[in-house]
């Protein structure tokens, strides 16, 4: 029986696949290392330390609900276009002081540049700065109103779990502007917000159970929300808790609550509580 010839290796050969080898893991190395630094790049972008642009924009994030305190009156533009602009040539790609520099310029009312730095943040997907641009949008601020790009940046806000975003984009759909109007969709989009504990939206599906708007007419759950949002000092549902108790909607009647409930929402201004007041 013949045996097959061995076929002996070159040395050369064996030596230039190693060669191969090594180059190719010198490679993805090199690629691994690159990866490893855009990423650490990026973290730094997010987690730039906290500066005089975040004394002077006031901006007060509430991490928890995605929401932003309504501050814009305690800006000190003066202080923070300056102090914002030395901390983006610092830490050019951080979208909270982009963010925060929109603020600035629209607290002087330099609309135009707010725009274009709310969506410089809002493009980094900075939900606040979304819900901003798509406010600036819906009503025209340093521009035309544009409902249809309202609706595009409420809802990246709102898909993030931005409470605000919720909120505004359920307006959108409560009301028809930029979308058909769809009670519930707007329904789905207040409850998400409320859940999370935002006054507004909780008083807005309040609203939407008292009406039967997007669910069954339901006044027990009217009052439930609108209590959630009054007992957070919101006049609107101080004074709607009131006209529940003044008509037995949801409760028993009960004029001393409709009055206590009144006299909470006049003492912030509300006209409608002081002229239910009066009549007393």
């Amino acid at each position: 029986m013949r045996q097959g010839k061995r076929v002996s290796r070159s040395p050369k050969r064996g030596a230039s696949k190693k060669l191969a080898w090594s180059v190719m893991l010198r490679k993805i190395a090199l690629i691994a290392c690159i990866v490893l630094l855009l990423g650490s790049t990026a973290t730094l972008a997010q987690d730039a330390p906290l500066t005089d642009c975040d004394t002077y924009a006031a901006s007060d994030i509430d991490t928890q609900r995605k929401t932003e305190g309504l501050r814009l009156d305690k800006v000190d533009p003066a202080k923070a276009i300056p102090a914002c602009k030395e901390a983006l040539s610092r830490y050019p790609n951080t979208p909270r002081f982009q963010y925060q520099l929109g603020r600035a310029y629209e607290k002087t009312s330099e609309n135009g540049n707010a725009l274009v730095w709310y969506r410089k943040a809002a493009r980094q997907g900075y939900g606040i700065a979304q819900v901003n641009l798509g406010l600036m949008y819906k009503n025209g601020v340093g521009g035309s109103v544009k409902l249809a790009q309202a609706i595009v940046w409420f809802r990246k806000a709102a898909e993030q779990g931005f409470a605000t975003g919720q909120t505004n984009l359920g307006d959108m759909y409560a009301n028809g502007r930029g979308v058909s109007r769809d009670d519930a969709q707007a329904v789905a989009w207040y409850r998400k917000a409320a859940e999370q504990g935002l006054a507004l939206a909780q008083f807005e599906l309040g609203n939407m159970y008292a009406a039967g708007r997007g669910v069954a007419k339901d006044d027990a759950q009217a009052v439930t929300w609108y209590r959630k949002a009054a007992d957070q000092g919101y006049a609107l549902a101080q004074f709607g808790l009131g006209v529940m108790y003044e008509n037995g909607s949801g409760v028993s009647k009960d004029h001393a609550q409709a009055d206590a409930w009144w006299r909470k929402a006049a003492d912030q201004g509300n006209e409608s509580a002081k002229e239910k007041l009066k009549k007393k």
